[in-house]
């Protein structure tokens, strides 16, 4: 699974790649996944809804707001 933080309706969203399509998370952030754990990162493969084309996605940086500079 290969997880990406893009633009989507006017906000940072986490978003699943499936091919040439993401498809968002609403609500979720990359932050707040790693900090949910396991158990949130398998409820996100059961994930469905529309999509939208990863070649018109705009991609952000993976954490766009890290916690710490390292």
């Amino acid at each position: 699974m290969r997880l990406v933080t893009f633009m989507h309706q006017g906000s940072a969203t986490l978003g699943i790649v499936r091919g040439e399509t993401v498809a968002p998370a609403p609500g979720q952030t990359m932050l707040g996944l790693i900090a949910a754990g396991p158990s949130a990162l398998e409820a996100l493969r059961g994930l469905t809804g529309p999509a939208v084309p990863l070649a018109g996605a705009q991609l952000l940086a993976p954490i766009p707001e890290p916690r710490r500079n390292i």
